[in-house]
């Protein structure tokens, strides 16, 4: 891909995941401008689309280095058991 390519994916990534609920600023014009609170919650909204009954231990993702990690592995095993 072209530079210009790889903005016009980071686009429909980006309108993608705002169609589905995500909460990203409107000024975010490219996926490596996300933090790392807002690749999290995109990662769980979408496996919320994708799994609405699986239920994501996400709460502690705020509290600490022992709570981000523990809710990253928590859905990256959710990811994970999806396929």
């Amino acid at each position: 891909f072209g530079v210009g390519k790889m903005e016009e994916v980071d686009q429909i990534i980006i309108h993608a995941l705002k169609s589905i609920g995500c909460d990203l600023d409107d000024d975010v014009r490219s996926v490596s401008e996300f933090d790392s609170k807002m690749l999290f919650s995109s990662v769980v909204r979408c496996m919320q689309v994708i799994e609405p009954e699986k239920e994501l231990k996400t709460e502690s993702f705020g509290k600490g280095m022992s709570g981000r990690v523990s809710a990253c592995a928590s859905v990256a095993q959710a990811v994970k058991e999806s396929g």
